[in-house]
């Protein structure tokens, strides 16, 4: 990137950067997200032309709590054929005491090391859509020039659109429905989905640096919330997980079996209330926290359940047992 575009890009502003008139998306009727973005015109030379892509993004750190924006990207490429269309320089943006290299087997069994990274993954849906997945930890340092490079490789595989997935602790029990929110600052995407206009505030994670970037680029941008308990921030939440593969399965047709992980998400739920079961004091929280979530609109936050008081008896009574950290 060139130094006058950081500088322009550490103060953007969504709505006087990239006026929402100015974007062909807005002026052009379709009925569906995909509907439009096959419509966009291919790249690329005659011999190697690319259609256009739509860029879902997931990365870990910030917004990804119970690892459901990560582990949601990784179970769709697990269930994809897809091919590694871009990688990103880890020595340029990873600080690898933080974010340490693993030994890993390779293909002849023989270890070899595997750095912390970014890639971009292309596939093509059962509906003729073209998707391109970014997924890597959040970056320890460079964040505006790995956001730069991340959507010039998007530019270079024609993508057309970024969504991006988040995953927030909030002060919600387990029981609760996992249900994912969209939000947008484009007209037209909001009247193509279920999407609000974008309000949440707060410190920012890669991902939403990497939205907010890419709608000053001027391309529409689609975000995709989903709420973590709080307590189990830190383990994996395959209900969170789940809502955000259906959401993305709505608006793109992604068309994949998700059985085997929505009965592992049963079980999983399953074995939290058999936590609170056998331990009077989590069972005790748990109950405050599901008539909290009940009440959330009456009720003043100073008198919300503390999560951390449950996510460390929780921790007490996992010591020892992995039926609810795998």
């Amino acid at each position: 990137m060139l130094e006058g575009e950081e500088t322009e890009l550490v103060s953007s502003d969504r709505e006087s950067t990239q006026p929402l008139e100015s974007l062909p998306y807005e002026s052009v009727p379709f009925d569906s997200v995909k509907e439009w973005v096959r419509a966009q015109p291919v790249s690329g030379s005659s011999t190697d032309k690319l259609r256009p892509a739509v860029l879902i993004a997931a990365f870990g750190g910030f917004e990804n709590a119970g690892h459901a924006a990560t582990s949601a990207a990784e179970w769709i490429l697990e269930h994809v054929d897809s091919t590694l269309a871009a990688k990103l320089e880890p020595e340029e943006y990873y600080d690898f005491l933080v974010n340490r290299p693993s030994r890993v087997a390779g293909v002849n069994g023989n270890l070899k090391l595997a750095w912390p990274t970014t890639r971009l993954y292309r596939f093509r849906t059962p509906t003729g859509l073209d998707v391109v997945v970014a997924l890597g930890p959040e970056p320890n340092m460079r964040w505006i020039s790995f956001v730069g490079e991340v959507l010039m490789h998007a530019e270079a595989l024609n993508v057309v659109m970024v969504t991006a997935l988040h995953a927030t602790a909030e002060q919600i029990p387990h029981s609760a429905n996992a249900q994912a929110r969209l939000t947008s600052d484009s007209r037209a995407l909001r009247s193509l989905t279920s999407a609000d206009r974008s309000v949440d505030v707060g410190p920012a994670g890669i991902v939403s640096v990497l939205s907010d970037t890419a709608w000053a680029a001027g391309l529409p941008v689609l975000d995709v919330w989903v709420d973590v308990p709080r307590y189990v921030a830190a383990l994996q939440d395959p209900k969170a997980q789940i809502a955000l593969i259906a959401a993305l399965d709505e608006h793109f047709g992604l068309d994949l079996p998700t059985d085997s992980l929505r009965a592992h998400a049963e079980e999983w739920e399953e074995a939290l209330d058999a936590a609170a079961a056998e331990d009077p004091r989590l069972a005790t929280l748990f109950s405050e926290l599901k008539q909290q979530h009940a009440q959330t609109e009456q009720e003043t936050p100073q008198e919300r359940i503390d999560g951390e008081a449950i996510a460390e008896e929780l921790r007490r009574y996992l010591s020892g047992r992995d039926d609810l950290t795998s």
